[in-house]
C-alpha cells in the first residue's frame, strides 16, 4: 500500500503488451507450441486486456497487485520492475484470469456457454499447467479460449501506430497454417470466423 501511488503510473498498457508478446512466445515454446506472430499479438491482447480490466478499478487492484508481490517476497526477486513482475513471475496466473474473462465475455457475447463449467476449469488447468511446467498443449486450446478473447477484445488493446487490420491479418494467416490441427473443432472454426469477421468490420 506504500507504494501503491508509485507502481501505478507504472503499469501503462504499452509496456505490459510487449512483456507479454516476449514471455507468451518463450512460455509456449516450452509447451511445444511455438507462436506464430500474428498468434502471439492476439494472445498479448487478451492478457494486457485481463490486466487493465482490473488495475481500472481501486477496489479491484489487489487481484493484480497482491500476489505479485507475494510472489516477490517469498522468492526474493526485484520489486522494482513492476510490469516485469505481473508478466513474467505471476504469468500464469495472469493466464487463468485472462482465460476466465474470455470464457465470461464469449458468454456475454452468446448468451449462452458453449462449453460446461467443467470443460472451462480442465481446459484452465491443462493450458495453465503447460505455460508453468512445459510439456506439450494442443493448439486448440490456446486458440479456446485465449485466442478467442484476444480477438474480442482486438479493437479495444490496440499500441500506438498498430494497424488493426494488418494484424488480423496476420492471425488469419497464422490460423490458416493451423487449420490441419484445428480441424476437429468445427464450433471453435465458426467462432473464430464471426468473431474475426467482427474485429475487421470494426477495424
Amino acid at each position: 500500500n506504500d507504494q501503491r501511488l508509485y507502481l501505478l503510473p507504472q503499469l501503462k498498457r504499452e509496456p505490459f503488451y510487449m512483456a507479454f508478446l516476449d514471455e507468451s512466445r518463450e512460455r509456449l515454446k516450452d509447451a511445444g507450441l511455438p507462436l506464430q506472430i500474428g498468434e502471439a499479438i492476439v494472445l498479448a491482447k487478451i492478457l494486457t486486456y485481463s490486466v487493465e480490466h482490473f488495475l481500472e478499478r481501486a477496489d479491484w487492484q489487489d487481484a493484480i497487485l497482491v500476489p505479485a508481490y507475494t510472489l516477490a517476497h517469498r522468492y526474493d526477486l526485484a520489486m522494482s520492475h513492476p510490469i516485469a513482475l505481473i508478466a513474467r513471475a505471476d504469468y500464469t496466473r495472469i493466464v487463468r484470469l485472462a482465460i476466465s474473462l474470455s470464457f465470461g465475455i464469449l458468454r456475454q457475447r452468446l448468451n449462452r456457454d458453449v462449453w460446461t463449467m467443467e470443460e472451462q476449469l480442465a481446459v484452465t488447468d491443462l493450458v495453465a499447467d503447460r505455460v508453468e511446467r512445459g510439456g506439450v498443449l494442443p493448439v486448440e486450446f490456446l486458440y479456446l479460449p485465449l485466442l478467442l478473447g484476444g480477438l474480442m477484445v482486438s479493437r479495444e488493446v490496440q499500441m500506438p501506430g498498430e494497424n488493426l487490420a494488418q494484424s488480423l491479418d496476420l492471425f488469419a494467416k497464422a490460423r490458416q497454417q493451423r487449420a490441419p490441427d484445428l480441424a476437429e473443432n468445427p464450433e471453435l472454426n465458426a467462432l473464430l470466423d464471426r468473431f474475426l469477421q467482427a474485429a475487421r468490420s470494426r477495424s
